[in-house]
């Protein structure tokens, strides 16, 4: 399943398939950054009910905010962006939603058995 794309609301992740347990970084020059905000905080969630909440600090890196975050267990990832005024960029009301991927299954190594045939003599 393809992960949406939010490019266009000034929303960037560094990996386009979330494993729980990556360490992500988070880009954001949407509405608030765009406004001039001079401290902005992201919101994270995970699942429907947003559990595991946390808002963590961005660093302003010329007029781009950065944040590296680490993806939790869940089937998704919500994040919604806050300025230190108060003001919200929530994606009018979606929030920006993450799909979380399961990691696929390692194929269990077969121990190698030697070919030589040995002859008593």
């Amino acid at each position: 399943m393809a992960q949406k794309s939010y490019d266009s609301n000034g929303v960037f992740l560094s990996k386009k398939t979330l494993y729980s347990g990556d360490k992500v970084i988070l880009k954001y020059n949407g509405l608030l950054s765009q406004a001039g905000a001079e401290g902005i905080y992201v919101h994270i969630g995970y699942g429907e009910n947003w559990d595991n909440r946390s808002f963590v600090p961005m660093k302003n890196l010329n007029g781009i905010f950065e944040a590296e975050i680490d993806i939790q267990e869940g089937k998704i990832c919500g994040i919604c962006f806050k300025d230190s005024a108060d003001n919200w960029d929530n994606n009018s009301g979606e929030n920006y939603i993450f799909t979380i991927s399961k990691k696929p299954a390692r194929k269990k190594q077969t121990k190698k058995t030697s070919n030589v045939i040995k002859i008593k003599h």
